[in-house]
């Protein structure tokens, strides 16, 4: 599973404190269930992020001189299914939960954590051979 970099907003509360891109690709395993027509299947895998371009407000930067790690592994599950249009052609749909989360510094220091464990919906059209 892979996409291009998306941009988040930071907030502590309501607040805006900065911004960052992060590229998720994500690795599964599925297993497609055996059965006549419709084909639902199940999947886990892992997930590599990066997270790039981080800015923050000039106050965050002077009240707290903010860093985030830049590396993130977590899990990642699915669910989803196949439908035969004929042809070899294929309707699909699934749903997956992903999760992401870095540490934040200020000063050096670790001061929590930022998560955004996704739930991802998908839509495709697929041929088989």
């Amino acid at each position: 599973i892979l996409t291009y970099p998306q941009k988040h907003d930071l907030y502590a509360g309501t607040a805006k404190i900065g911004t960052l891109k992060h590229l998720p690709p994500t690795l599964t395993l599925q297993y497609h269930f055996p059965t006549a027509g419709f084909r639902p299947y199940v999947g886990a895998g892992v997930n590599y992020t990066n997270f790039s371009s981080v800015e923050f407000t000039p106050a965050t930067v002077t009240a707290l001189h903010p860093s985030i790690k830049h590396n993130s592994f977590g899990l990642a599950v699915q669910a989803g299914v196949d439908v035969p249009l004929g042809g070899g052609w294929v309707f699909n749909v699934d749903v997956k939960k992903v999760q992401i989360k870095t540490t934040v510094y200020s000063s050096g220091a670790s001061a929590g954590t930022f998560k955004v464990d996704p739930l991802l919906v998908g839509v495709g059209f697929g041929k088989r051979f």
